[in-house]
């Protein structure tokens, strides 16, 4: 079967597969000689200085033990370790510049240069290249800059593969697909179409690798280049805003590592539940970058700034109260009326202002005996919090801290995504963003019912799937920063350094499209220039 003419990519495929994975193990192998050609190295000129009785000649041996060091191997030669899938795409040009020519790319999850200094495989985040993966079809006509140099050309080749385990097992080429089945290779059995579909006919639950899936849109929002400020990515359950955040998030610590140090970063989720499902699946996009639930995040963050370790009980009849976005602007109040040095004691004392129990109690009901507790509390120095406190004891420590930056705290984080963003309280969304450096970078993911909501200054009027108090509560926030310009149905387009974008995403089975803002027409203005 093998054989026949239409099979022939296949073996070729497989032989460039082998013929890498030799590469991989060779480069490997070299890499390990060279580090421990080097820590030899370092060991002799450690004992040398340790036997030697001349300070001079200690002094030498210290130079060149801080010399060898700074070229140490270890810090460049990283390890490949994609090894079972080293790439899912292949894409191949024909540029106009004759020194250019035919070439081919394979794209991976990691990039790999071999021992010999040939780029076998292309980071997926390295845009540049990728682009062509992403961005066109087979035939299709390119105009890319490069390095700074126009390329012009044509797709020669786009073909998406899946490699498990080292082994080649399906090949999408064009309009043929291949596919090994049954200990053979068939042609255009499309039993299934897609990765997706497979995963769920295979009851595979993990998160769908959306790299090879997503769309020239999907890409460009995830490769986009770093700004300051936020974006809010609505849509429905299923339609990708959580993977589509993750690769974002992923792309900027790949490009810009200094910035986006995974240390600086952080991923908070709705519930454990998903915490735990994508800390499992997402280890590999993005390291050691902390994934948590806010409850969670925020009890560090208060220990970090008051170094007390809150355990909170659960269970609270002042629930919806406490989340009430009135509790902001009276927290700033009451910042500037009263002192109180030790933070619970603090907080029972925000609790007990009149204003504050006005906007607890409007009915009146339960009021005196709430303030009776408070009192108690109070006296014997109660560490009851509940988790419906969290967010206002932590926003209450970052209005009494002066300075910054404190570490997961305060001007801390480079970037945060936000999941499920419309289920947080305005309080909660405030201490997500003074938890960010000067830059306000962050992102959030919101997934509600539609509504025809005004705005507040009447010159915007949109429709997104996302709830009313979330919207109010994120664009109260904006409003107050001056960030807020008049944009077009279905659309919230802010242009200020605090937030330069607001995307959309709908209706996506999965991964089929972003839904850019740009996509739909203004409804005020037909020249409207596309946010970019």
């Amino acid at each position: 079967m093998s054989e026949q003419p239409q099979f022939d990519m296949v073996l070729q495929e497989q032989q460039r597969l082998s013929e890498l994975l030799t590469s991989i193990e060779e480069t490997a192998r070299q890499n390990r000689a060279k580090i421990a050609c080097h820590d030899a190295g370092m060991a002799e000129l450690k004992k040398e200085r340790l036997e030697s009785v001349s300070w001079r000649e200690k002094n030498s041996l210290t130079e060149k033990l801080i010399e060898n060091d700074a070229f140490d191997p270890a810090r460049y030669l990283t390890s490949f370790q994609m090894t079972d899938s080293p790439y899912f795409g292949i894409v191949g040009i024909k540029d106009s510049d004759r020194r250019l020519g035919d070439r081919e790319y394979r794209i991976g999850k990691q990039g790999f240069v071999s021992h010999d200094n040939r780029a076998l495989v292309v980071d997926w985040r390295k845009a540049p290249i990728s682009r062509f993966f992403y961005d066109y079809e087979l035939g299709d006509d390119y105009c890319e800059t490069i390095q700074g140099k126009e390329r012009e050309g044509v797709i020669t080749r786009r073909d998406t593969v899946e490699i498990a385990k080292r082994l080649l097992r399906r090949m999408e080429c064009g309009d043929d697909l291949y596919e090994l089945a049954g200990g053979g290779w068939v042609k255009n059995a499309k039993q299934f179409y897609s990765t997706t579909d497979t995963k769920l006919a295979n009851q595979d639950h993990r998160m769908v690798d959306i790299v090879s899936l997503i769309s020239p849109d999907q890409f460009h929002m995830i490769t986009a280049e770093a700004t300051d400020g936020c974006t809010l990515i609505t849509g429905g359950a299923g339609s990708g805003k959580t993977v589509v955040s993750l690769h974002r998030l992923s792309c900027l610590q790949f490009n810009d590592p200094e910035r986006f140090n995974p240390d600086r970063c952080l991923v908070l989720m709705f519930n454990k539940v998903l915490r735990n499902y994508v800390r499992q699946t997402s280890s590999d996009l993005l390291g050691s970058t902390r994934v948590d639930t806010f409850s969670a995040w925020a009890l560090s963050a208060i220990t970090a700034l008051t170094g007390k370790v809150i355990k909170p009980v659960v269970g609270d009849a002042l629930t919806a109260q406490k989340k009430s976005s009135q509790l902001s602007g009276l927290l700033a109040r009451y910042v500037t009326e009263v002192q109180e040095v030790e933070p619970l004691q603090d907080l029972w004392r925000f609790y007990g202002q009149p204003y504050v129990l006005d906007a607890l109690f409007a009915d009146g009901k339960g009021r005196e005996e709430f303030l009776a507790d408070l009192r108690l509390r109070y006296s014997v120095r109660s560490q009851a919090v509940s988790f419906a406190d969290l967010s206002v004891l932590l926003r209450l420590c970052q209005l009494r801290e002066k300075e910054g930056p404190i570490r997961e705290a305060l001007d801390w984080y480079a970037h945060i995504i936000v999941d499920e963003g419309q289920d947080l309280s305005l309080l909660e969304l405030e201490a997500i963003l003074a938890a960010t450096d000067k830059r306000n970078s962050i992102l959030a993911g919101a997934c509600r019912r539609v509504d025809v909501i005004p705005l507040p200054n009447q010159s915007l009027f949109c429709t997104l799937p996302v709830t009313r108090n979330f919207l109010k509560g994120w664009l109260r926030i904006l409003l107050e920063q001056k960030s807020v310009r008049a944009t077009s149905l279905f659309t919230v387009a802010v242009v200020s350094p605090f937030c330069r974008l607001v995307g959309l995403m709908r209706d996506l089975s999965p991964f089929n499209g972003f839904r850019h803002h740009s996509d739909r027409p203004s409804s005020s203005s037909g020249n409207q220039r596309p946010l970019r």
